[in-house]
């Protein structure tokens, strides 16, 4: 922003205010996930709520303040270059905003309303250099805040698994469990012959007999 002048291009414009927006964005991203990844996860909703309220308030103190810089740095420059001729209402108009500036250019005649307009957007220019040398100022000064309240954090330690219990289960040790399918299917024939007694079998018969009572 400190680049741009009176007579700058709207691309210089549009770029320094893209590039402003990316690490703006990327930075109130970023924080966000450390607010809410720091907290547990009952609180997940307070902290986000917390973090929000937080960056609507820091950008609105920051519009105000660099706003206020940047309003008394162009009433100051445009005082000592307004044109002469100027009524005391027409001054007052300009000197409150750029726009009340144009305006008024737009109703005067000839030269004076061309001095007026450049003498406006010279002492706007201006105001935006300081607003954008405060607004890096705070931003410098706040990373190396951030950054060296950073490092007195504790370090996080690493989370251990439970030590198993050593009671016994009270349902008793887990039986494995039969696989399905052809496999299973012999298991089970097998378990069920291993249980009659060589009488029981009929091979002439090819089959099993019902034992009678003995």
């Amino acid at each position: 922003m400190t680049r741009v002048g009176a007579d700058s291009p709207l691309a210089l414009v549009l770029t320094a205010a893209g590039i402003l927006a990316a690490g703006t964005v990327g930075t109130m991203t970023l924080t966000a996930e450390m607010v809410v990844s720091a907290a547990p996860v009952e609180r997940a909703g307070a902290a986000s709520a917390t973090s929000e309220t937080a960056v609507e308030l820091g950008s609105s103190l920051g519009i105000a303040l660099l706003g206020a810089a940047g309003a008394a740095v162009y009433r100051s420059h445009l005082d000592g270059a307004l044109p002469a001729g100027l009524d005391g209402e027409a001054a007052g108009a300009a000197r409150d905003t750029l726009g009340g500036a144009v305006t008024v250019a737009a109703h005067l005649p000839g030269q004076l309303g061309t001095d007026l307009l450049g003498a406006a957007r010279a002492a706007f220019t201006d105001g935006l250099h300081v607003a954008a040398v405060v607004g890096l100022v705070f931003a410098v000064g706040a990373a190396a805040l951030a950054y060296r309240l950073m490092n007195r954090l504790p370090a996080a330690r690493p989370t251990e698994p439970a030590p198993p219990d050593p009671r016994p289960s009270p349902t008793g040790p887990a039986r494995p469990r039969a696989s399905s399918g052809a496999p299973a299917r012999a298991s089970a024939r097998a378990g069920a012959l291993a249980l009659l007694r060589p009488g029981d079998f009929d091979r002439r018969r090819g089959g099993c007999q019902r034992p009678g009572p003995r």
